[in-house]
């Protein structure tokens, strides 16, 4: 009996150090089955359209809460409080320089990513298990917003459920307009988040993809209807006093090869007026402005206006309508309009020049 008991209490304490063992190697990170890390790619469907003159900082496209698959197989963490746990979300796009408005009520000046297509940002929040308020997650160290690059940390008792995680949250993203984007269509597939976990290095890869166009049109050389504008031939006695006016003629501007978002007009045509050959504002606000130096007639400028009657602003972008794919119209008008008390008879000729804008 004597050696049975000491061969009994061996075995026992060998099994109490394997047990011990077992704890320890369980608090962590670690990969239960294959190796990571895990690649996770995401394409953004359709073209995201931007209007060609918005200016820098504009949203070209956001989405919220998108869960991404991943490979099949996950990264297990568990914590019992005693450890830190981090995860470090790096990128390998460089941050767009500068400051940039906020977008959507967030502040996006130092994470906005630059992708390989000239001119578009990306910013990019991330939630899930790499940031979130539970304890089996991490918890992004600017505030729980998670933009990349970040770190995540965790020294929270994940008990009764450790860390699992498989796929990517995605809580947020939207591309940013940061300068000039070639014209047509932009494609752009590229890792944009490179994350590495405490105890097993490398173990998040994101891949995104996604395609932008400008929506713009071209201005031909025939674009306005009929240049010179011929607003007719007019006896003194027309004009009765200041501020009295000859009738309306009708002329219009042809925007030609018009690009837009098919599924909706995104982007509006803005034009400016600015004299030529003399003619300079009498009325900005009025749209009204001098004859050309070598006019002869005298008292009288020219009016432009919308069609509606409504007078068209100088020297400053207005808003004018919102594109049409393949032909956008500007209606215009314009007239004669008294501005002296007496009106000398002669040669009465205006010019303008025109230039569209795209927002």
């Amino acid at each position: 009996m004597p050696p049975f008991s000491r061969f009994f209490i061996g075995i026992a304490a060998a099994a109490t150090m394997l047990t011990l063992s077992s704890q320890a190697h369980a608090l962590g990170c670690f990969w239960p089955t294959a190796t990571g890390p895990l690649q996770f790619t995401h394409n953004l469907a359709g073209t995201k359209w931007v209007a060609r003159d918005a200016p820098v900082g504009s949203k070209i496209f956001s989405a919220t809460t998108t869960g991404v698959l991943g490979p099949g197989f996950a990264l297990h963490c568990d914590n019992d409080g005693s450890i830190l746990l981090t995860a470090n979300m790096g990128t390998p796009l460089p941050v767009a320089p500068g400051t940039f408005p906020p977008v959507d009520g967030k502040d996006v000046t130092g994470k906005v990513l630059q992708t390989s297509i000239p001119g578009v940002g990306l910013y990019l929040e991330l939630g899930g298990f790499l940031n979130g308020s539970a304890s089996n997650t991490f918890l992004a160290n600017d505030g729980g917003i998670g933009a990349v690059p970040f770190t995540g940390e965790n020294q929270r008792d994940m008990r009764p459920s450790a860390l699992e995680m498989t796929n990517l949250s995605i809580k947020y993203m939207a591309l940013i307009k940061t300068g000039p984007i070639p014209a047509g269509v932009s494609s752009f597939s590229q890792e944009v988040v490179r994350g590495d976990v405490s105890d097993v290095g490398d173990a998040v890869r994101l891949t995104l993809g996604g395609s932008v166009q400008q929506a713009q049109c071209s201005v031909k050389a025939d674009a306005v209807s009929a240049n010179p504008v011929q607003l007719g031939t007019h006896d003194i006695a027309d004009f009765t006093g200041q501020n009295s006016t000859t009738s309306p003629v009708d002329f219009f501007i042809t925007l030609s090869d018009c690009e837009d978002d098919p599924a909706g007009s995104i982007a509006r045509a803005f034009m400016r007026l600015d004299g030529v050959d003399g003619s300079v504002p009498i009325d900005r606000d009025l749209g009204l402005f001098t004859l050309t130096t070598d006019s002869t007639a005298g008292g009288i400028g020219i009016q432009v206006l919308r069609s509606d009657n409504t007078p068209l602003k100088l020297e400053e972008f207005v808003d004018m309508v919102g594109l049409s794919p393949g032909i956008t119209r500007l209606d215009l008008r314009a007239r004669f309009y008294q501005t002296e008390a007496k009106v000398t008879p002669g040669e009465a000729k205006g010019a303008l020049n025109f230039t569209i804008e795209y927002r």
